[in-house]
């Protein structure tokens, strides 16, 4: 906070949180990218509402999801308005997604096409389940 260290080191050696210190404090979407307002906690909302870019907060308490007391400072790095989503403004967001979208169809290409390959034993409760229906198929016709 006194400019001697940057927020990212900071996290990396104070934090307790092992997810800050790989990620140099910053909260990122599940899919790894930015967060909107609506992913935030409330708390977290109430926090960065009223802060300037580049400001921090001051510390505030909480309690995370396993029930652990803790002391978190926020440092909003970056706000930007709501808009619908172009290729000016979201170039980054839309081609990562587009790469991620293209690895997860390799990868099931690459499951199914090895289907033949393994032995799954499948509990019932899943039998319905869309995604494993290649899966059941096989074996269904492998008589398994």
């Amino acid at each position: 906070v006194a400019g001697t260290l940057s927020f990212g080191a900071a996290a990396e050696r104070y934090s307790e949180d092992d997810n800050a210190k790989f990620t140099a404090g910053m909260m990122q979407g599940q899919n790894g990218t930015y967060l909107t307002y609506d992913m935030l906690s409330k708390d977290m909302a109430l926090i960065v509402k009223d802060m300037k870019v580049g400001e921090f907060s001051k510390p505030v308490a909480f309690t995370d999801e396993r029930g652990k007391k803790g002391v978190r400072i926020a440092y909003l790095k970056s706000r930007s308005e709501p808009h619908r989503e172009n290729m000016k403004d979201d170039y980054n967001r839309i081609a990562n997604r587009a790469v991620e979208e293209k690895k997860q169809e390799i990868i099931e290409k690459w499951f199914t096409s090895r289907i033949s390959n393994y032995y799954l034993m499948i509990d019932p409760e899943f039998a319905n389940c869309e995604t494993l229906s290649p899966w059941l198929k096989y074996a269904a016709k492998a008589g398994f």
